[in-house]
C-alpha cells in the first residue's frame, strides 16, 4: 500500500538530516532539492483523517511534530550552510510557493503545512532567517528577503520581518531591492494594512527620478499583488494609472498594464453575485419547466374536447389513488419551491444597499412573478386535491389545507400592495378574514417597492387575471351538487394558461449587478469569556454555552455606515448539524458572493426579518421532517456600531439538549438603517463550531448550568 506524505514524514526527516550532514560534496544540496517535490506533495495533502492516522499507525499530532522537524533543519541549513545551499533553499520555497497560488487560483483555502496552525514553531523558524539578514552580505539579505516572502503565511504578522522588508525597499543595492518588493508583493496578497503602507512607498519609489530603471520595473511587477480588498485594489488601481500618464517609458508603461489586468482580474466579485442572480432564475424556469411536463403528461387538456370524455378521464384519474397522488406531491413541491424562491428574490434585493430604485423595482416585480406562479400552482393543488378529499399533510406540507391557502393568498396579497387595489380586493375574498388574522401578519420589509411601475403592468394584468379565475372556480366549488365535476381539468387548465402567459413577459436583469462592487458583507468573530479567539469552542454536556461575539461589517462606506442604526444577528445550530467525521475541514470560510450557496440562508433571514421587526413568524411551506426529532436552538443579538463598522455582544447559546459530538452553529445578520429600512448582509465566514463533551471529562471548557 502507497504510503502518504504525513506517513512518509519521519523517513523524510531522517533522510533529510543525513543529507544535510553528509561531507561528500554536493550531498548537503542534493538532500534540499529532493525535500522539496515532498514537501509540495505534503502540502497538497496536509489535512489527515482519522482512518489514516489508524491505517498507518500515527501517533496525534505526528505529522506536524515531523514538519517542525523538517523545516527547522532546514532554517538551521539556510543560516550555517554556504550561499549555494541557501540558494537550493530558496528555490523549493519558491516552486512550493507557485503550487500554492495555483491550488489558490482554483478555489483551495488550505494553506499546506506552511501555516501557524501547522507549525509550532514558525518564530524559531524566522529568528534563524532574520539572522542570516542581520549578518550576511548583500546576496545573503537578498535571498533571506526572498524566503520571508514564500514564508508569507506565518511571517506576515511579525513586525520585525515587516520593518526589515520596508526598510529594504530603499536599499543601494538593486538585488537587495528587488527582493524586498518581491517579499513585500507576497505579504501584501495576505495582509491588508502591510499592503497600504507598501503602496504609499511603492508609489513614491516609482515616481522618483532617482530610481533605476530595474527597480521601476520590479515595482511594476509587484503592484499585480495589490488585491487583498476592493478598496486597496481601487486605490492600486487609480495610482498606477497616473504613473502610466505621467510616464514616458514604454516597457514600465506595458508592466504597469499588465499587473492593474491582474487586479482587475482578481476583482470578479461581481460573476458571483450575478451567478446567485442567474441561479434563481435558473431554478425558476426548472420549477415551471417541471409544472408543465406534469400538466402535458396529464390527461387534463383541451384535446378531450368532449364532455363524457373529460367525464370519463376524471373518473380514471380520480380512481387512479398512485396517479393523483403522484399529481398532487408534484404540484405541492412546485408551490412550496416557487415560493422560496419568491423569498429568495426577497433576500436578494435586500442585500444591497444603494441599490437604484428601478433595480429594485425589477426585483420586486420578479419575486411578484414567483409568488403568483406559487399561488397559481398550490391554488391548483387545493382544488385537485378537494376534488379527491385528500389531506395536504401527505403531500410533504406541514400545514393544513387552510393554512396552506392563507399563506399562498397572503403573499401574494402583500405584494401587489397598491399596485391593483381591485386585484388586491379580489384576493381578499379569497381569504377567510378569521384564519388570516390569527396567522398572517401583513407587516413587512419596510424598504419594499409596493407602488405601481411600468415594468409591472404585465405581471400585475396576469395576476388580474389569475385572480378573477380562480375566484370563478372557487364560485363554481360552491355551486356543485351534483354529477362529477369539472374543476380539477379547469384548475389545471387554468394553471397551464397562466404559465405560457408568463413565459411571454420579458424576464429583466436588474441594472446593478452590473456595477463592479461587493456588496456589503458582515464577519461574525466569536471569542471566549477572556475575549481570546478559540478555534474549538467547547461545552459540557447538559449546560448553556457562554459566546462572546464581535460583528464587523465590511465592504461599506463611512457615508453607508453613518446611516446604519441598529445591527441584528441569529445564530441558528440543530442536532442534524453534527459533524462525524473527524477529517472534515472546519475552517471552511465563504466569501460573501458565495454564501447564497448555503441552503439555510433564506430562512435565517425569514426568521431576522420577523424578530427586527416585531411581527409574528409567517409560516412557510417546508417539507416535512426537516426538524423532525431534532433539537434546534435560536438566539437573536442585537448590536450597536462603532464608528469602525464593530458591534459587541455576549450571550448564552442553550444547547443543554444537544448530545456529545461537534456541531455547526450556522448565522446570518441585518442592519436597520435610519429610516427603518430593513437590509440583509451577506456573511463573510458562513459556520462557525463548537463540541459537547461528557460532563465528566476534565479540560479547558466552557459552560453555564
Amino acid at each position: 500500500m502507497e504510503r502518504t506524505p504525513s506517513a512518509c514524514a519521519m523517513q523524510w526527516s531522517i533522510d533529510l538530516e543525513k543529507g544535510l550532514r553528509s561531507n561528500k560534496p554536493g550531498k548537503s544540496a542534493e538532500a534540499i532539492l529532493d525535500i522539496g517535490p515532498k514537501l509540495e506533495w505534503w502540502s497538497r495533502e496536509s489535512n489527515l483523517s482519522a482512518a489514516e492516522y489508524k491505517v498507518f499507525g500515527l501517533l496525534r499530532g505526528e505529522d506536524k511534530l515531523f514538519a517542525n522537524t523538517i523545516l527547522l533543519r532546514l532554517a538551521d541549513a539556510f543560516k550555517s550552510g554556504d550561499k549555494h545551499m541557501k540558494l537550493c533553499i530558496v528555490k523549493i520555497f519558491l516552486s512550493e510557493l507557485k503550487q500554492r497560488r495555483r491550488l489558490r487560483s482554483k478555489g483551495r483555502k488550505d494553506k499546506g503545512i506552511l501555516s501557524k496552525d501547522k507549525l509550532d514553531s514558525y518564530r524559531e523558524l524566522l529568528s534563524r532567517i532574520k539572522i542570516v539578514f542581520d549578518t550576511g552580505d548583500v546576496e545573503e539579505r537578498a535571498l533571506a528577503l526572498a524566503l520571508f516572502g514564500c514564508w508569507a503565511h506565518i511571517a506576515k504578522d511579525s513586525a520585525d520581518v515587516r520593518y526589515l522588508i520596508l526598510s529594504s525597499l530603499v536599499s543601494m543595492h538593486v538585488l537587495e531591492a528587488k527582493a524586498s518588493l518581491f517579499a513585500a508583493g507576497c505579504f501584501s496578497e495576505l495582509a491588508n494594512d502591510f499592503a497600504y503602507v507598501f503602496l504609499e512607498m511603492l508609489g513614491g519609489l516609482l515616481m522618483s527620478s532617482e530610481t533605476s530603471r530595474v527597480i521601476r520595473l520590479a515595482g511594476g511587477r509587484a503592484f499585480a499583488k495589490m488585491w487583498c480588498s476592493l478598496v486597496l485594489a481601487d486605490r492600486a488601481h487609480k495610482t498606477g494609472m497616473k504613473l502610466i500618464l505621467e510616464s514616458s517609458e514604454e516597457d514600465f508603461s506595458l508592466v504597469m498594464l499588465v499587473s492593474l489586468s491582474k487586479i482587475a482580474s482578481k476583482w470578479t466579485s461581481l460573476i458571483p453575485i450575478q451567478r446567485w442572480f442567474i441561479t434563481i432564475r435558473s431554478k425558476v424556469v426548472g420549477t415551471v419547466a417541471d409544472v408543465l411536463k406534469l400538466l402535458s403528461t396529464n390527461s387534463f387538456s383541451e384535446e378531450a374536447s368532449r364532455s363524457t370524455e373529460r367525464q370519463r378521464i376524471l373518473v380514471q384519474q380520480s380512481e387512479s389513488s398512485q396517479g393523483l397522488s403522484s399529481l398532487l406531491q408534484l404540484l405541492a413541491h412546485a408551490s412550496s419551491q416557487l415560493m422560496r424562491l419568491a423569498r429568495e428574490f426577497d433576500l436578494l434585493g435586500a442585500s444591497f444597499i444603494g441599490m437604484d430604485r428601478k433595480s429594485m423595482k425589477i426585483v420586486s416585480d420578479l419575486g411578484l412573478g414567483c409568488s403568483l406562479l406559487a399561488f397559481s400552482t398550490g391554488l391548483t393543488f387545493i382544488f385537485v386535491s378537494s376534488h379527491g378529499k385528500q389531506d395536504c399533510s401527505i403531500y410533504g406540507l406541514e400545514t393544513s389545507e387552510e393554512q396552506f391557502h392563507t399563506l399562498l393568498v397572503h403573499d401574494l396579497l402583500r405584494r401587489l400592495g397598491y399596485i391593483d387595489l381591485a386585484t388586491s380586493k379580489n384576493l381578499r375574498q379569497l381569504l377567510d378574514f378569521r384564519r388570516s388574522s390569527r396567522s398572517c401578519s401583513m407587516k413587512e420589509l419596510q424598504n419594499e417597492i409596493s407602488s405601481s411601475s411600468v415594468e409591472a403592468r404585465d405581471v400585475a394584468k396576469l395576476c388580474r387575471y389569475s385572480v378573477q379565475r380562480f375566484l370563478s372556480l372557487q364560485a363554481s366549488t360552491v355551486h356543485v351538487n351534483t354529477g362529477i365535476s369539472q374543476i380539477p381539468r379547469d384548475a389545471l387548465q387554468l394553471l397551464f394558461n397562466i404559465i405560457f402567459s408568463w413565459i411571454q413577459i420579458p424576464f429583466r436583469t436588474p441594472k446593478h449587478f452590473f456595477r463592479l462592487r461587493p456588496p456589503i458583507s458582515a464577519e461574525l468573530f466569536i471569542t471566549n469569556e477572556a475575549g481570546r479567539r478559540i478555534d474549538n469552542i467547547s461545552v459540557l454536556s447538559g449546560f448553556q454555552l457562554p459566546l462572546t461575539l464581535c460583528i464587523q461589517l465590511r465592504n461599506i462606506s463611512p457615508d453607508q455606515l453613518s446611516r446604519v442604526s441598529k445591527l441584528y444577528c441569529i445564530l441558528h445550530s440543530r442536532t442534524s448539524f453534527q459533524i462525524f467525521s473527524e477529517s472534515e475541514d472546519k475552517k471552511v470560510p465563504e466569501s460573501s458572493c458565495q454564501a447564497w450557496k448555503s441552503n439555510h440562508m433564506v430562512d435565517l433571514n425569514d426568521k431576522l426579518l420577523h424578530f427586527t421587526t416585531g411581527s409574528p413568524k409567517r409560516g412557510g411551506l417546508h417539507a416535512m421532517g426537516s426538524a423532525e426529532g431534532t433539537s434546534v436552538v435560536d438566539k437573536f443579538m442585537s448590536f450597536d456600531p462603532n464608528e469602525k463598522g464593530q458591534g459587541f455582544a455576549t450571550c448564552l447559546l442553550d444547547v443543554s439538549a444537544f448530545p456529545v459530538g461537534s456541531y455547526q452553529i450556522k448565522w446570518h445578520s441585518c442592519c436597520i438603517d435610519n429610516n427603518g429600512a430593513y437590509w440583509s448582509l451577506m456573511p463573510l465566514n458562513t459556520d462557525q463550531f463548537f463540541t459537547v463533551h461528557e460532563s465528566s471529562n476534565i479540560g479547558p471548557l466552557v459552560g453555564v448550568p
